[in-house]
């Protein structure tokens, strides 16, 4: 759990979901409350993400990347709920 807690407070985001609900390593760790609350803490940072850059690209700070549309947008894409 320590290593867990120090990846996530340097900055880990690149394929968290994944990494967290499927890979091996986790398997014994996905039941305890501490796992779960560090797994929400990196979902709401990740949604908290996504609606900045909503925001950026709605106000032209930051352009749209053709194709990334599904990406932003899960209840299309078919990917599973945070």
């Amino acid at each position: 759990m320590f290593a867990l807690r120090a990846t996530i407070d340097a900055g880990y985001r690149a394929a968290w979901r994944y990494s967290l609900d499927y890979h091996w390593p986790f398997e014994a760790l996905r039941d305890k409350p501490e796992f779960q609350s560090m797994r929400i803490e990196l979902a709401t940072d990740m949604q908290k993400q996504l609606e900045n850059a909503r925001r950026m690209q709605a106000s032209g700070e930051m352009p749209v990347v053709p194709g990334m549309e599904l990406l932003s947008r899960p209840e299309k894409s078919g990917a599973p709920p945070i």
